[in-house]
């Protein structure tokens, strides 16, 4: 969550979806551990919007 909320509150505008979607691909690609490429860490987040 901290991954996403830092993606989401250092961008202007602030766009939600696009935060997920960095943060989705910052853990399928990460370079140091395979363990955080594994859909269960960040496949379980989703936004939900008005």
């Amino acid at each position: 969550m901290l991954t996403f909320y830092n993606n989401w509150l250092n961008q202007y505008p602030a766009d939600p979806a696009k935060a997920l979607r960095m943060t989705q691909l910052y853990y399928i690609n990460h370079p140091s551990e395979e363990k955080w490429r594994d859909p269960k860490v960040w496949a379980a987040y989703v936004l939900v919007g008005p």
